[in-house]
């Protein structure tokens, strides 16, 4: 089900289609902690109580592959329970993490959306929810994975969070169902890509000529764009795993494309496709662009993930050189 869908005055029940959201218990399951939450050693509660905390869930530079490992593979389920049902969640983890003579903060003193008390949400539906979601995943997949589904849901909320001054207008609901539409699976706009650059670019001349305020129904969908394509735009690191990943995944592809007697995709022959050159097309063609427009909106998409995107590029272009035919992926 699409975000659009989903904001058209439709109810909770029907978009999680789950029964009953509004049973009169949900506000109450303040205290709610994650089952898997609690079996996990101390050691790793800690490090994840400071990683999903909401400074740290807002960062550009957040490492979700250190989630994945700290909460053996299931990064989908930690991330929308943070995120999703935050400022409870990191109150929950805290809780868990202090020693019991201290006090935890209160939902006052934490950041965070506050959908729960706002929706009358039940967290333990929430995280049900996200749980069937992450178990529909295919996990032998190198890049289109649950672990990519939580990296493009902090991706959305990373930028949502940088929305400063500018005269943009998202509503709650509008951000909650972006949000919880990036759980089920993220969207591959290829065909769509130069549409989408144009229509904002004309958005913004508008914007910028007229003074108006941009509403979220005209800039969710280029948003939406963005943080699914967001890997090649994170730091060096990062950047570098999911292209070594969607490589693999695409070269899987075109394996069995050729033991099948078909037409190999494009990117998908690993005798021919070159890392560096694919990254540097992709960037150039893609990615550059859309930030670039994104950046006309958000002050700073321009001033903190854009540099990170030249960087990028340019380690790309500087590793063109380097390349030959028999480069390979091996995923850890």
């Amino acid at each position: 089900m699409g975000f659009q869908k989903i904001i058209k005055n439709q109810t909770l029940e029907e978009v999680f289609q789950l029964g009953d959201l509004r049973d009169l218990s949900a506000v109450a399951e303040k205290s709610y902690v994650l089952e898997e939450w609690t079996v996990l050693a101390p050691d790793r509660q800690r490090q994840l109580a400071a990683l999903l905390s909401w400074e740290s869930l807002s960062k550009w530079t957040f490492d979700v592959f250190e989630v994945n490992r700290l909460t053996n593979g299931q990064a989908l389920l930690f991330m929308g329970w943070a995120i999703l049902a935050s400022p409870h969640a990191q109150q929950a983890m805290q809780t868990s993490v202090l020693p019991a003579v201290v006090s935890s903060p209160s939902l006052d003193d934490t950041d965070g959306y506050g959908f729960l008390e706002n929706m009358d949400i039940s967290p333990s539906i929430l995280c049900n929810f996200i749980r069937s979601i992450e178990k529909d995943y295919n996990k032998e997949n190198a890049y289109h994975n649950s672990v990519h589904a939580a990296d493009v849901l902090q991706s959305m909320h990373s930028i949502l969070t940088r929305i400063g001054d500018e005269r943009i207008v998202i509503t709650e609901l509008e951000s909650f169902s972006i949000l919880l539409h990036l759980l089920s699976g993220t969207v591959h706009r290829r065909v769509e890509h130069f549409s989408l650059v144009r229509e904002l670019q004309c958005l913004q001349l508008k914007h910028s000529q007229d003074s108006t305020e941009v509403s979220g129904t005209d800039l969710l969908p280029f948003l939406l764009h963005a943080a699914d394509i967001s890997g090649s735009a994170r730091p060096r690191r990062t950047a570098v795993e999911w292209t070594d990943r969607v490589l693999s995944e695409f070269f899987a592809q075109g394996d069995k494309e050729k033991k099948l007697g078909l037409p190999v995709s494009p990117l998908c022959d690993r005798a021919e496709t070159k890392r560096a050159q694919s990254q540097v097309g992709f960037i150039k063609f893609v990615v550059q662009p859309t930030f670039e427009v994104l950046g006309m909106f958000i002050s700073k998409v321009e001033e903190e993930i854009n540099p990170i995107i030249a960087s990028n590029l340019e380690m790309w272009e500087d590793d063109i050189a380097l390349e030959h035919t028999d480069w390979g992926v091996s995923i850890v």
